[in-house]
């Protein structure tokens, strides 16, 4: 678990935590009185909390990849070692779309299926940062070219 998503979970908690008050109290309604929405459950909360978490991470990863094409790009690395960190990103880029995958199905996911599907976003999140790690440690022992 990341030092962010420790520091963030509270305050996202407090936000979306319900307020304490009766069913009648916690649906909103329109002008008129008539009830647009109700309150969400305990387990409708633990769920968009845990994707507010895991979206925050997965934003995390996906930010550092156009940091890390521009360094590529501008560095003075061989263009074997360049090809090399493009398909490092293309890599990190591809668990990307997998962590989306999980995650579209983690916010459709009931009780029943929790634990499976929530293990697997995780899982598919931790893949993620350990190819933009692999891509970051190719740039940094690619070989360098001579500057004249």
């Amino acid at each position: 678990m990341s030092q962010f998503y420790r520091l963030a979970m509270p305050i996202v908690a407090l936000a979306l935590a319900p307020s304490g008050c009766d069913s009648e109290r916690a649906q909103r309604t329109d002008r008129t009185g008539e009830v647009v929405g109700r309150s969400i459950t305990g387990f409708e909360a633990t769920r968009e909390i845990r994707l507010v978490g895991l979206r925050t991470e997965r934003a995390m990863i996906a930010a550092q990849l156009p940091l890390l094409s521009f360094m590529a790009e501008q560095d003075s690395i061989t263009d074997i070692a360049r090809r090399s960190v493009a398909r490092k990103i293309a890599a990190v880029e591809q668990e990307l779309a997998t962590v989306d995958m999980r995650l579209a199905a983690l916010a459709e996911t009931e009780v029943p299926e929790w634990q499976a599907n929530e293990a697997a976003a995780a899982a598919a999140i931790v893949r993620a940062e350990a190819a933009r790690e692999a891509a970051w440690q190719t740039l940094s022992t690619a070989q360098r070219t001579t500057r004249s």
